[in-house]
């Protein structure tokens, strides 16, 4: 590893030669294993930082700081899942620590150096600070209390980045220790560092340059002052709340004095929002001791909303600024402050109103980034937007002065309509505030997807919908296309105050509006149909009927716009539309076997939406709803087609498709296209010969390696085993299925599923065939019962396992298997493992407890001799015992799958978080759980039964009987 070689690699990075790239990354990567590589990058940016500027030095300390930060994140600390393999040499480390606040300082000059030193610095604190870093704050504040402006501004960069850890936390003593650490060495020198600043702000003031970089540092020891405060008010700054208080109401009205050109105000602008941050925290959490200063920021915070323009870049300190006064207005000890004279009308004309109406920005995002609109609107992810806040404003407002503020709002809101009324298309931002203004008084509690029960009782709800919505929505034409977006998303948020023969005439409208050009309207009316859909008891299914046709026809169109080649679609608005596929997947289930018909037509749309989807995977909810609905056309179709020639044509529709992906080696979808396999295989009556040619892939341990897989694939050997066992075994395809479930059961994180395969494989395959390797998987799960005899969930597995085995082969037949493994190990298993774990805790799964009860049964009463050593019944007493709890557990269960498609709330309505290594699970394409013993309806009759047969047969069993009788 030479200098000159390692500056030529860095350089090359940046090359628009691939080539050169790939060859410059795999030399620096391999330079990762030389010790003494880490300070050298580290040189290289303080020797760069230093030389007369030129283009080579720029790109030479830029990638070296940029290296070294990620070197920092995969080399600095052991991965717990073992992803870095090679971890920096502790000479290297200790060199590091040694000199990087000193490098941060000396580079400070660089915004983009300081940035990529000060992550480094707090990816490193993130393990080593406080307990193996103790120098690092003391060193900090000692270029804090001595450095000039640019050091003080990198100090406190890199302070600000490890003291993140404080919040959005939850407590522990190991964090409060930390955080006394921290303050104890922190808090007095920043609290003087900010009134320093104050002073040399006062004197930079004509000083643009300066007057920056000041107002940075001044933020960043707000943004400190926010994260030492976040989980307790500390005894010094209870002490010294004057100081900042008053250094805080000063920097909320300040103004520069230096010359200004458009957007020179930024700084200004950020620290104030930092500060809004501070006192709405102290508002919220520590309102008694801000009490005194309390009148004074709501007057300041009042005035400053006022005279704050509407520009986009001042729309954070406007959202914080209004937040903050929410946080006051919700207390009930500040209520009186919005009740003085016309105060609370002024807060809603001069506060509420103008931050409500729609800005230019959100127009524009409106047309040109929709699935942000989508985001904002629609999924309340606008935590940080004017409207928000001044929607957060009204509820709080509301809780306390519902009456007062419900009629003033009421007012404005009929103003507004009727300027709307006079003037459609120049007026139309009225309108749009109306409607806002509307939902809000509601207390917004809601997001237009989940829909409110609330509607302000000084409105007539159907007047306002009769008047000003459902016009909307039938016009031919529309004032504004954000009007029409605003009404249906009205429609369903108040849905439940809407008749459902209303709800039924919306539906042909609402789909009609799924051809519109917006993508925003789009949306909001598929997601508007499939809330409406999931209303509980709303429409029946029979109202569908008449344009089920029309509907679907509707929805299916609007990912297939993509398809024909569509210009209009961009990355900011793909052709992936998750609302249009959940309300097809609400749809499907909501008319059932009245989509039999058409479903041909639906399956062949989904394909080609589908395929499409394999090009370039993008959204994973919709690919999600996509399979959901997929699942519920399989399950609908072949469940009522007794012919199998549905189920067929599922296959041959689906096979080829299925085969596409897994030769692509899309890990997105292999898991569920492994369900909907299953779930097709399971209508059927026998392997067909494309399942059988399939099997052997699957049986590949490639597959199995992919957690994600683990699941799907594990349900369909079952299926396999349900419907072709005998085949599976003439082909010898057993073995290899019981390989992998010795694979499965080695591991915590699929024992589950090992258990479900062996319990298929017991239920579905010859008990001759099993009995070959009975032996051997005995031995397996009593190998892995020894790892693991402290777990509950493992024994209870075990036990369950073993009752079904006894249950259909016999319990004689069980304890003889276990005893020839070693004599006396039944009665040691029961008495030592078995018994405490059951008293522990009950058996989740009813089925298993049933199971286990029938095993239970049969050993007791067919081979009572093996528990019975040497004249101590004590093994027979405690399986008596746990037959006993189990009896009581289930006593009055159901064991009657529950496979109706009716329930709303078990459709799944959250949204997937991302393509990952997990499993996501289709809900309609799940296998219902099996009842072993279905043909058993009382198991207590089945109990005493065989219980007392074996104290006629045997009497000298009877006292033992007697106890579990009587119990």
């Amino acid at each position: 590893m030479h200098v000159d070689e390692v500056c030529r690699a860095l350089c090359a990075t940046v090359s628009p030669d691939l080539t050169q790239r790939c060859d410059a990354e795999t030399y620096l990567n391999n330079c990762r294993q030389t010790v003494g590589f880490p300070l050298l990058l580290l040189q290289l940016v303080q020797e760069h930082c230093s030389v007369s500027a030129n283009e080579q030095s720029a790109v030479i300390r830029s990638s070296a700081a940029i290296y070294f930060k990620n070197l920092i994140e995969k080399s600095w600390e052991a991965d717990p899942k073992g992803a870095n393999e090679i971890l920096m040499a502790d000479g290297d480390r200790n060199a590091i620590k040694a000199h990087i606040v000193k490098l941060l300082c000396e580079c400070g000059s660089f915004e983009d150096i300081r940035q990529q030193l000060s992550q480094a610095l707090s990816l490193m604190a993130a393990s080593d600070f406080p307990g193996k870093w103790e120098s690092l704050l003391p060193e900090i504040v000692k270029n804090l209390e001595g450095g000039d402006r640019e050091t003080t501004s990198g100090m406190l960069l890199a302070a600000n980045s490890i003291l993140k850890r404080f919040r959005f936390t939850y407590k522990s003593d190991a964090l409060y220790s930390e955080l006394k650490y921290v303050l104890g060495i922190l808090a007095a020198p920043l609290t003087a560092l900010l009134m320093r600043l104050g002073q040399a702000l006062d004197v930079a003031d004509d000083d643009q340059k300066c007057c920056k970089e000041v107002l940075e540092s001044l933020r960043l020891a707000c943004r400190i002052f926010y994260s030492l405060n976040w989980q307790d008010l500390p005894e010094f700054f209870e002490d010294h709340m004057a100081e900042w208080m008053g250094q805080f109401e000063k920097y909320l009205g300040y103004k520069s004095k230096a010359p200004q050109n458009e957007g020179d105000d930024e700084c200004i602008v950020r620290l104030q929002s930092a500060i809004m941050d501070n006192i709405s925290l102290y508002a919220q959490k520590y309102e008694e001791e801000f009490t005194p200063f309390l009148p004074r920021f709501v007057s300041a915070t009042w005035q400053r909303l006022i005279k704050l323009g509407l520009l986009p870049k001042h729309d954070r300190l406007a959202a914080a600024s209004i937040r903050f006064l929410a946080e006051v207005a919700s207390k009930q000890m500040h209520t009186t402050m919005f009740m003085e004279g016309n105060a609370l009308s002024q807060v809603i004309e001069a506060i509420v109103l103008p931050n409500m109406s729609i800005q230019d920005s959100d127009i524009e995002l409106f047309e040109d980034s929709p699935l942000e609109y989508i985001s904002r609107d629609f999924e309340s992810a606008d935590a940080e937007t004017r409207r928000r806040g001044a929607c957060d404003l009204i509820a709080a407002l509301c809780k306390h002065h519902n009456a007062t503020t419900t009629r003033v709002c009421v007012d404005y809101i009929a103003a507004m309509l009727q300027k709307y009324a006079e003037s459609p298309s120049e007026h139309w931002r009225s309108k749009d505030t109306a409607l806002h203004l509307v939902i809000s008084l509601t207390g917004r509690a809601e997001s237009p997807a989940r829909g409110s029960d609330k509607f302000p009782d000084q409105i007539n709800f159907m007047e306002m919908y009769s008047l000003h919505i459902v016009g909307e929505i039938a016009a031919q034409a529309s004032s504004h296309p954000i009007i029409l977006a605003d009404a249906i998303k009205f429609v369903c948020t108040f849905r439940n105050h809407i008749p459902p023969e209303e709800l039924v005439k919306l539906l042909p409208l609402l789909g009609w509006r799924l051809c519109n050009t917006e993508v925003v309207i789009r949306s909001y009316a598929a997601a508007c149909i499939e809330r409406i859909l999931a209303a509980p008891g709303k429409i029946a299914k029979d109202q569908i009927e008449p344009m089920l046709t029309q509907l679907f026809e509707a929805l299916l169109v609007v990912p297939e716009v993509a398809l024909t080649g569509s210009p209009s679609y961009s990355d900011s608005m793909p052709w992936e539309n998750e609302y249009a596929m959940k309300a097809v997947m609400r749809l499907l289930v909501a008319s059932q076997e009245s989509v039999i018909p058409i479903v041909k037509s639906i399956t062949e749309k989904l394909c080609n939406s589908l395929t499409r989807a394999c090009v370039n995977p993008g959204n994973p909810r919709f690919i999600h709803y996509l399979f959901e609905s997929l699942a519920i056309l399989v399950r609908v179709a072949c469940k009522a087609d007794s012919s199998g020639t549905l189920t067929n044509q599922f296959e041959q529709t689906f096979f080829p498709q299925f085969q596409v992906i897994l030769q692509m080696d899309i890990v997105e979808f292999a898991p569920y296209v492994f369900q909907i396999l299953a779930l097709i295989l399971r209508y059927k009556h026998a392997l067909s010969d494309a399942y059988a040619s399939l099997l052997p892939a699957l049986l590949h341990p490639a597959l199995w390696e992919r957690c994600g897989n683990v699941p799907a694939l594990s349900a369909l050997l079952e299926a396999y085993l349900a419907v072709g066992a005998d085949q599976l075994v003439a082909s010898n395809q057993l073995e290899p299925i019981l390989g992998v479930f010795q694979k499965l059961l080695a591991s915590k994180l699929s024992e589950a599923h090992a258990f479900d395969l062996l319990k298929s494989i017991i239920l579905h395959v010859d008990s001759i065939v099993v009995d070959r390797y009975i032996m051997t998987i005995l031995q397996l799960l009593l190998t892995r019962l020894q790892q693991d005899r402290d777990r509950c969930d493992l024994c209870h597995k075990t036990l369950s396992f073993l009752g079904l085995l006894a249950g259909k082969h016999g319990g004689k037949s069980l304890a003889n298997s276990i005893e020839n493994q070693q004599t006396g190990l039944l009665a040691n298993l029961i008495l030592h493992v078995f018994a405490p774990k059951i008293a522990q805790s009950d058996i989740a799964n009813p089925f298993d407890a049933k199971a286990i009860v029938i095993g239970a049964t049969r050993i007791l009463c067919e081979a009572p001799d093996v528990l019975v050593n040497q004249g101590d019944p004590a093994s027979w007493r405690a399986l008596g015992a746990i037959l006993v709890k189990l009896l009581r557990q289930i006593r009055g269960q159901s064991y009657t799958p529950n496979e109706s498609f009716e329930c709303a709330k078990e459709i799944p309505d959250g949204p997937m978080a991302s393509y990952d290594a997990t499993f996501s699970k289709l809900h309609f394409g799940s296998k219902k759980v099996e009842d072993a013993f279905s043909d058993i309806h009382d198991v207590k009759e089945f109990a005493s039964f065989h219980l007392h047969q074996l104290a006629t047969q045997r009497p000298h069993f009877q006292p033992l009987v007697s106890t579990i009788q009587e119990q």
